[in-house]
């Protein structure tokens, strides 16, 4: 089974994820992030030009990528674009943000990675429908391929997101569990690659894929406590499936 993503995609995805991210840790100003990451803010006060220019760029290329894809394309990826948006909002009684709900902070975070990441452009992607059960099977790979940063992320940010009422699905995790929990999650990732192979999905790409899961494992497994800089290189080996999409160019 051949998916052909197109490169709108892949740039309204990349460019759209910046944008989230500029308005959640430069325009909201989360709280928590005063704990969790102050480097971080330091760093994006030191360089506000490059987030106002970087935050510009991404809309014009955000806008030309959706035109060009067409509303098929673009209306996934911008209900999911609306979701990473509106989960740092104060929108909720009581002025509670979405991600102020116990662990809907992790649930909505690893749903945009599965949607938008996987299933979304399999089906889009795909000249032939894929099967509910090669859905499954892909949308669980990519579960649990991310499921491990998203952990990591929560263990990390536990004492600032503690301090403003937010219990991500990692916040009690110690290391030792982290270790275990991303070296499950990555052995089920590959049986599920395993099985996605007898399901017509190329053996080429999703051993590409594979690194970037083993790579993402490996990465926590060696940790003794994530950092803001772990993290950083963890979201890395996340969007390793980018260099999967151009492998899929190359090979077909």
């Amino acid at each position: 089974m051949q998916s052909r993503v197109p490169i709108s995609f892949v740039a309204l995805a990349s460019f759209g994820a910046l944008l989230v991210y500029h308005f959640d840790r430069a325009l909201l100003h989360s709280p928590e992030d005063a704990l969790n990451a102050p480097e971080r803010l330091e760093w994006l006060k030191a360089h506000r030009w490059w987030v106002i220019g970087s935050a510009a760029l991404s809309v014009i290329v955000v806008g030309l990528s959706a035109i060009d894809l067409g509303w098929e394309w673009a209306a996934p990826a911008f209900v999911l674009g609306g979701i990473g948006f509106g989960y740092s909002v104060r929108l909720l009684p009581g002025g509670r943000r979405p991600k102020d709900v116990p662990y809907l902070k992790s649930i909505l975070i690893a749903l945009c990675w599965v949607a938008g990441g996987a299933v979304a452009p399999l089906v889009m992607g795909s000249a032939i429908a894929p099967s509910t059960s090669t859905l499954f099977l892909f949308g669980a790979y990519r579960l649990l391929y991310i499921a491990p940063n998203v952990l990591a992320a929560d263990v990390q940010d536990r004492d600032g997101d503690h301090a403003q009422g937010i219990h991500g699905l990692g916040s009690r995790v110690s290391m030792r569990a982290l270790r275990k929990i991303s070296l499950a999650c990555g052995s089920l990732a590959v049986l599920c690659a395993i099985i996605l192979v007898n399901q017509g999905i190329g053996v080429e790409l999703l051993v590409v894929d594979s690194i970037g899961v083993m790579g993402l494992v490996l990465t926590i497994w060696f940790l003794q406590k994530p950092r803001a800089g772990h993290i950083a290189l963890l979201d890395l080996w996340a969007g390793f499936p980018a260099l999967t999409w151009l492998a899929s160019w190359y090979l077909a």
